[in-house]
C-alpha cells in the first residue's frame, strides 16, 4: 500500500479509501487513533523523507510545523545493530584504513623474503602491492627496510628493487590509491640508495660488484625513460648509489654563511 502511495500520489490513498471501506483489512485507514494507522502515516512520511524502507531515522520529529511530536520506532538490532556497534565499527574502519590486516602484513614479509629476481615472482609482488594501495606508506616502508639490511644475499635484495621498479612503473595505473607509492618511494629513495651504496661497497668480487652495479644502474636508465622522477632528482639518487654524495654528510650540512654586507 505504501509504495504505491508513494509513487501515485494522495489521489492513489483516496480511491482505495473510497473502493475499500468495507474491507476489514483497509480499516486503519479509518481510525486515525489506531497503532496501524499512526504506524501507515509515520511509514510514509519516513519513505517519502529519503529513510530507507529497512533503516530510518529514529530521533523525535515534528511532522508538521506546531505539530505534535512523533517518535520513530527503534532499529531492529539483529538487522542493524546498536549505535554502540555503529560507531566501534565506523572507529575500526578509520583505524584500519591506510594498514595493511595483520595476515596481510604476513604475507608482504613472506612475499619479499621469498622474491627473487625471475619476472613472475616480481609480478606477482606487484600486484599485491596494487591491490594494496590503500597501504601504500607501510607497504613502501617495509620495502625500504628489507632493502636496508646488509647481509640479505645480493639476487634477494636486486629482487626488491625491481619490485619498487614495477610498482613505479605502474603507479600511473587507472588503480585507486596507485599513485601514493610514486609519493612514498619519493621519501625513501635517497636512504635506499644509500644502503645499496653500503652494500656495494662490501661485495669483495670484482666481476659480482660489476654486475650488482649494472643491475642497479637499468634501474636509472628505466625510470629516466619512463618519466617517473624529475631528471635532478634521478641523478642525486645515482650520485648517492655510486658514493659521490654522502647522504650523512648532506643532512647534516649547516647551512650557507649569510651574505656579506
Amino acid at each position: 500500500m505504501i509504495e504505491f502511495v508513494v509513487r501515485e500520489g494522495p489521489m492513489f490513498e483516496a480511491m482505495i479509501m473510497n473502493r475499500e471501506i468495507s474491507n476489514p483489512m483497509f480499516r486503519f485507514l479509518f481510525e486515525n487513533q489506531s497503532p496501524a494507522h499512526v504506524y501507515y502515516r509515520w511509514k510514509l512520511y519516513s519513505i517519502l523523507q529519503g529513510d530507507a524502507p529497512t533503516k530510518w531515522k529514529t530521533e523525535d520529529f515534528r511532522m508538521f510545523k506546531n505539530g505534535s511530536m512523533w517518535r520513530p520506532p527503534p532499529l531492529n538490532p539483529y538487522l542493524h545493530g546498536t549505535v554502540d556497534d555503529d560507531e566501534k565499527e565506523s572507529e575500526e574502519e578509520t583505524s584500519k584504513k591506510g594498514c595493511l590486516k595483520e595476515e596481510q602484513r604476513d604475507q608482504l614479509e613472506e612475499i619479499l623474503r621469498g622474491l627473487a629476481p625471475r619476472k613472475n615472482d616480481i609480478a606477482d609482488a606487484m600486484v599485491f602491492c596494487l591491490n594494496h594501495a590503500e597501504a601504500a606508506e607501510e607497504i613502501v616502508e617495509c620495502i625500504a627496510e628489507s632493502l636496508s639490511i646488509l647481509k640479505t644475499p645480493l639476487p634477494k635484495k636486486i629482487a626488491r628493487l625491481y619490485l619498487v621498479s614495477d610498482v613505479l612503473y605502474n603507479s600511473s595505473a587507472k588503480v585507486a590509491n596507485a599513485s601514493y607509492y610514486r609519493k612514498y618511494f619519493e621519501t625513501k629513495l635517497c636512504q635506499i640508495f644509500s644502503d645499496l651504496n653500503a652494500t656495494y661497497r662490501a661485495i669483495q668480487g670484482h666481476l659480482q660488484s660489476e654486475n650488482f652495479k649494472q643491475r642497479v644502474m637499468s634501474c636509472f636508465r628505466a625510470w629516466e625513460d619512463w618519466t617517473v622522477y624529475p631528471e635532478p632528482f634521478l641523478i642525486k639518487l645515482q650520485n648517492i648509489f655510486l658514493g659521490l654524495v654522502n647522504l650523512g654528510v648532506e643532512k647534516e650540512a649547516p647551512p650557507p654563511p649569510p651574505p656579506l654586507p
